[in-house]
């Protein structure tokens, strides 16, 4: 912390103001304040946020905060490496079941399906259902393409062959003084 030693009941409330961004709130979890009045408890929490040591250690966390919000590469590369493996049965369960008799009397299979209880599931693995709707004939789970993933997997990590670009192109200029582009040369001299 650059900003000077804090008392631990300041950084409490550095802490709590930064997760939520409530002066007063944060004054109350940080100090006792159950006998103070509300007015007392605004006026407190206003001067802390104005402690010049408070100032400096709010915009750390709020810096903090920031670099851990933002996804680094690696992450990027983790959650498409889910996403490119990602697999139906990783979400849901598949089994066959006798629904029935045939007029023969043989029995009659159908593919039955369920998805797996939410705490079965990783995190990670869920991260990758793209919805889950109900329609006319049941529900529905999408999963987020997994090719796609891999396709983007691999331009991140330069797996495909360099691409080879040629652009070519005509400018066409208005003549409009009916010039020659060799007479249109104004060489040093001819300047005046």
């Amino acid at each position: 912390m650059a900003g000077g030693k804090l008392s631990q009941k300041q950084e409490m409330f550095c802490v709590n103001y930064a997760k939520h961004g409530n002066a007063t709130r944060a004054y109350k979890e940080a100090y006792s304040a159950e006998n103070m009045k509300p007015a007392t408890i605004y006026v407190k929490a206003c001067e802390l946020l104005k402690n010049g040591k408070i100032e400096v250690r709010l915009k750390e966390l709020n810096q903090m905060a920031v670099s851990d919000a933002v996804m680094t590469k690696q992450e990027a590369l983790q959650l498409l490496s889910v996403k490119a493996r990602i697999r139906i049965t990783d979400v849901c369960d598949f089994k066959q079941e006798q629904v029935g008799n045939d007029e023969e009397g043989n029995p009659v299979f159908q593919t039955v399906w369920t998805m797996k209880n939410a705490e079965d599931i990783d995190p990670a693995v869920a991260a990758c259902i793209k919805s889950v709707t109900v329609t006319k004939t049941g529900p529905k789970i999408e999963l987020y393409d997994a090719n796609a993933s891999a396709k983007l997997l691999a331009d991140m990590l330069g797996w495909n062959a360099p691409v080879e670009s040629n652009v070519n192109s005509e400018v066409r200029v208005k003549n409009e003084w009916n010039i020659h582009p060799t007479q249109a040369v104004v060489r040093d001299d001819q300047q005046g």
